[in-house]
């Protein structure tokens, strides 16, 4: 019985330090007010998700890396976010930093048979964007850049500068000022930026960087023509690296978080003893009285489309301290999708990667004095494209692909599918015939692409699925829309 007792003390005693130190930790956790803060207005992409989204967070708001080596903040609309610890910061203003340490490779470097330029870089420095370079502040001799190529993690890299990706699919290449890239599986790549994502195959994708080519099939940079390196030759804390060691450690201690104390050019004016919510403000002596003119901000242009809304703004008697941002929200979801800082007058602002036939509130807020100057619901149109079935025979089907007029759509895919009984799962068609010159069969697929069948997008397209078996059940699925600045799978 004692025996018994002991064991059963012994195993209560252990119990409870278990308790304990999970309670400790826990509460370290919960309760440590030692939190990085983010040092700008900016966002950071999500890679998981199958379209572009973008979490925006407020300058000085606080993050932190939780148990599963997650990062959570609370996002510009006040809901909880949980990122990877692997992922770039970029800044309203252009900037960008890493959300931990990192290498850099400037492609403007590689000329020749010279020595090419790597750094290591900390989630300590800023890269600031300058016109059309960026500025990396350090403690010797600032470094410029024109175009270079970043590397977070294994799988991970960004490409910033005047950028053109080429993506399997689509005809015309796609501008950008970055693009990150992620390999997800074996031979498939995510390719995004602020305006479009792509999921493709990484074989046959090209990102140009003046004359630098990046395959991201093989991995292999090339200039003029030949093969220079592989982008996994940028090393991540490498020897070989040129340090990057930030001009003040001690205000940019928690870099791209920093610690709510950094002096920079982008911190918004505290000072509010003007304009006050656009209201009218007056000052007067004894003998008179001067009224201050009215700060007032109206729309003076809005183009709307199925995915993108473009507007401007004419914004009258501006002081030095008023600095606006526009935010614009999804009234059906309740989350920011875009922000815009330093709005000026009679400035175009584009809003895209918008879904079709959604309600769009833009608020535009003076960050002086947190006034809301204008606020508007835009609806955004219809995608301007349908499908339907022309007619039918005993071996063949024939579709009718209808195209509006003022549609923002460049390219779609139409695949025509079969039931398999046996893996009870649509699969695409194929159809076989004899090639003569490898005295081989082989197979096509039933797929056609919009760009394929007219120059013209606009218009009514017919498309004739022959060599069909008859009695049997066909699915078209019209998808995967490429728009002017974007696309979308559904």
């Amino acid at each position: 019985m004692k025996k018994l007792l002991d064991s059963k003390f012994l195993f209560i005693v252990a119990l409870s330090l278990v308790v304990l130190i999970i309670l400790g930790v826990g509460a370290f956790y919960l309760f440590n007010d030692d939190d990085a803060t983010f040092v700008r207005n900016g966002y950071v992409l999500n890679p998981l998700s199958a379209k572009v989204e973008k979490y925006y967070f407020n300058e000085n708001t606080g993050y932190r890396e939780n148990l599963s080596q997650m990062i959570e903040f609370k996002d510009v609309d006040d809901k909880e976010v949980t990122i990877f610890k692997e992922s770039f910061l970029h800044y309203l203003d252009g900037s960008m930093s890493f959300l931990k340490n990192g290498a850099l490779l400037d492609l403007n470097s590689i000329k020749g048979g010279k020595a090419v330029n790597f750094y290591n870089i900390t989630s300590k420095s800023i890269i600031e964007k300058n016109g059309d370079e960026y500025v990396i502040k350090t403690n010797g001799s600032n470094i410029k850049l024109k175009n270079f190529i970043g590397r977070i993690d294994d799988n991970k890299y960004i490409v910033v500068g005047s950028l053109e990706a080429k993506i399997p699919g689509n005809n015309a290449n796609i501008k950008g000022d970055y693009f990150e890239v992620v390999y997800t599986e074996e031979g498939i790549v995510n390719i995004e930026n602020k305006d479009s994502k792509y999921q493709v195959t990484a074989e046959g994708t090209y990102i140009y960087a003046g004359n630098v080519a990046i395959d991201l099939g093989t991995k292999k940079i090339t200039s003029g023509g030949e093969d220079v390196m592989s982008i996994t030759a940028i090393t991540i804390n490498g020897d070989e690296n040129i340090e990057i060691v930030p001009a003040d450690t001690e205000k940019s201690e928690n870099g791209g978080g920093g610690n709510g104390t950094e002096d920079n050019s982008n911190k918004q004016n505290q000072d509010t003893t003007d304009n006050q919510g656009g209201d009218n403000t007056e000052t007067g002596t004894d003998d008179k009285q001067e009224q201050k003119e009215v700060l007032t901000a109206n729309l003076k242009e809005a183009l709307v489309g199925s995915t993108s809304i473009d507007v401007s703004f004419d914004i009258a008697n501006q002081g030095e301290n008023d600095k606006f941002t526009l935010k614009v929200t999804n009234l059906s979801t309740g989350r920011t999708t875009d922000m815009f800082e330093n709005v000026k007058s009679d400035q175009s602002i584009k809003a895209s990667l918008l879904s079709p036939n959604t309600k769009y509130l833009f608020t535009l807020i003076n960050e002086n004095d947190g006034g809301k100057y204008f606020q508007k619901i835009f609806e955004t149109k219809d995608f301007g494209i349908s499908l339907e079935k022309n007619y039918v025979t005993e071996n063949s089907i024939s579709y009718k692909i209808i195209v509006g007029e003022d549609t923002d759509i460049t390219n779609a895919k139409l695949t025509l599918y079969a039931f398999n009984e046996e893996t009870n799962k649509n699969e695409v068609v194929k159809t076989k015939y004899y090639d003569i010159d490898t005295e081989e069969e082989r197979y096509i697929e039933k797929v056609v692409t919009l760009a394929s069948l007219d120059e013209n997008i606009a218009g009514t397209h017919e498309v004739i699925f022959d060599s069909l078996d008859s009695n049997t059940i066909y699915t078209a699925v019209l998808d995967e829309f490429s728009f002017v600045s974007s696309n979308f799978k559904d």
